[in-house]
């Protein structure tokens, strides 16, 4: 009786190996980039996205000192403490904000969304991002999509917390440079009870000061279920007779449009349709949309959607258009791959074959020689 270890030669398997690792390089190599959906619409939001930044950057470099919390000298990013600064902040996530790629995000979950041409949406914004306020509103201005905001003035630390260079009045600005074609239909203080009640008289006057200067309607109530039935009655008396909501969006943490802090426990990044089981102590705007049927787009969690997306934490430079797998997929040439797969496994079997083949005419020499030698 003959034993063997295996059927096919150590040389044979090395062969196949090679050549299985020369198949895989080569349909690696032969991927190629294709565009994702919307690509134009997501392309023209990021382009108008970066303009819009350098005319911030432009008039920011004009009046004071670039922050050292501003590496890249954007303008979108302001300091720590001023007095209208209403709570802590998160520098990396403002920082990561700044990327225009960020616009042909807002795009995608727009079109997720099933938000068209034509469509009014609900915008609830602070001056917490004006980087991400931007990406929305470029959005929202080349899908043709009308929104309707209100913004909450006061930001958290290293927003846009100059007082002489409120949201308001990077709004102002763009508009004057005609590259946005929407404002804030009406603005409160923010910050606690929405009415700036954990903020400094000082602060409450100066942004008081930049609503009035710019020549947006004022939310200023005794509490914050007042503020929230404001909002949802301006909300409402904005649309024209016969319109209604696609979706309402919530960009950051304004407290009149979130309800309070456990509220985004249960309101991931991204869209949501049904309202969450949740015992919610304040139903704020983002809540009272949802419960009557607009579905909500909420991007108060940055660190999500930069991971969502895959863009750079922090990047540095500020990335050029078009950048990242919002715009482009890596696709396989199937036909090639199918050849190869099928090529491959043609010479498997060969090979194996002809393996096989050669020890059994081995085993069978050998037989053959074992009964002559017996036979004689």
């Amino acid at each position: 009786m003959i034993w063997r270890s295996g059927k096919v030669s150590r040389l044979s398997l090395v062969f196949l190996a090679v050549v299985g690792l020369i198949v895989v390089a080569v349909v690696e190599a032969t991927r190629s980039l294709v565009p994702q959906p919307y690509f134009e619409e997501k392309l023209a939001a990021a382009r108008l996205s970066k303009q819009m930044f350098a005319y911030i950057r432009s008039y920011q470099g004009k009046r004071v000192t670039v922050s050292h919390f501003d590496p890249y000298a954007t303008g979108l990013i302001g300091d720590q403490f001023t007095p209208i600064t209403t709570s802590r902040g998160d520098l990396g996530a403002k920082l990561s904000t700044v990327n225009p790629n960020i616009a042909a995000a807002v795009v995608d979950q727009l079109k997720s969304a099933g938000v068209k041409s034509g469509d009014y949406v609900a915008i609830g914004m602070t001056g917490s991002y004006p980087a991400l306020n931007i990406a929305v509103l470029a959005a929202c201005q080349v899908l043709g999509v009308v929104p309707i905001i209100i913004t909450s003035v006061g930001s958290s630390m290293w927003g846009a917390t100059d007082p002489d260079f409120t949201w308001l009045d990077m709004e102002s600005y763009l508009a004057e440079k005609e590259v946005l074609r929407f404002r804030s239909t009406a603005a409160s203080i923010g910050g606690r009870y929405d009415n700036g009640a954990n903020i400094t008289e000082e602060g409450r006057e100066l942004i008081l000061s930049a609503i009035k200067r710019n020549g947006v309607r004022l939310v200023y109530e005794p509490t914050l279920q007042s503020s929230i039935d404001e909002r949802m009655r301006i909300y409402r008396r904005s649309l024209p007779l016969g319109k209604e909501y696609a979706l309402y969006i919530n960009i950051g943490g304004g407290v009149a449009s979130i309800g309070a802090e456990e509220n985004l426990t249960v309101f991931p990044f991204g869209i949501t349709r049904v309202i969450p089981d949740f015992n919610f102590p304040v139903r704020g705007v983002m809540v009272r949309f949802l419960t009557s049927g607009v579905p909500v787009l909420n991007l108060s969690d940055v660190p999500s959607l930069i991971e969502n997306y895959k863009f750079p934490r922090y990047p540095f430079p500020v990335p050029s258009v078009p950048s990242g797998d919002v715009f482009f997929r890596m696709r396989y040439n199937l036909p090639l791959t199918a050849v190869l797969l099928a090529f491959y496994l043609l010479l498997v079997f060969v090979v194996i074959r002809l393996e096989i083949y050669r020890i059994f005419f081995f085993l069978r020499k050998k037989t053959n020689l074992n009964s002559a030698f017996l036979i004689r």
